[in-house]
């Protein structure tokens, strides 16, 4: 699952890593990842498109990306749709109002905080779900919301690595 799909580059990427394994196992194994392995939501109406078309272009016979801003999804309390796996790379640097942030158990604007709240809240509860968000250097690091976001996946979550690229590394 990717919250902020854009061009579904993630996606694409898993896709070509688990065909191989999924092909080697099963003509059942292989349905299940070509029609119920890959989603993603996406708030641009063109870059869905996209994603969508990169998935279909790479061979995946059922894309389900969605066109919606995942942030909108209200996760106080009980959440439709939970993933064994989430990778991303949402947009931040942006903000969002207060009909967005009502939707979040920790207030604040910053779309990289808010995406990084919905990854947790979407991940399904078993000790194999894992996550992996490029986020802003220094992210978990600051004070405010971003302190009580980094209590929660440290006391809620097995926090594995937090890696820091050189600058420009998404540019």
């Amino acid at each position: 699952y990717d919250p902020a799909c854009g061009s579904a580059g993630f996606l694409v990427q898993a896709w070509e890593y688990m065909r191989q394994l999924a092909a080697a196992q099963s003509a059942e194994a292989y349905d299940v990842l070509q029609h119920r392995t890959f989603y993603g939501q996406e708030k641009l109406g063109l870059s869905a498109l996209l994603g969508t078309m990169n998935l279909v272009l790479h061979g995946v016979a059922t894309p389900n990306i969605t066109r919606v801003n995942s942030l909108e999804e209200n996760i106080t309390g009980n959440v439709n749709g939970r993933y064994d796996i989430v990778l991303s790379h949402p947009p931040f640097g942006g903000t969002e109002g207060r009909h967005i942030q009502q939707n979040f158990p920790i207030k604040a604007n910053a779309t990289e905080l808010l995406f990084m709240e919905h990854v947790i809240k979407k991940l399904k509860h078993t000790i194999t779900a894992r996550a992996a968000v490029v986020v802003p250097e220094g992210t978990l690091f600051r004070s405010g919301a971003f302190a009580n976001l980094k209590k929660n996946l440290l006391e809620q979550f097995h926090l594995f690595a937090v890696v820091s690229l050189p600058p420009g590394t998404f540019a």
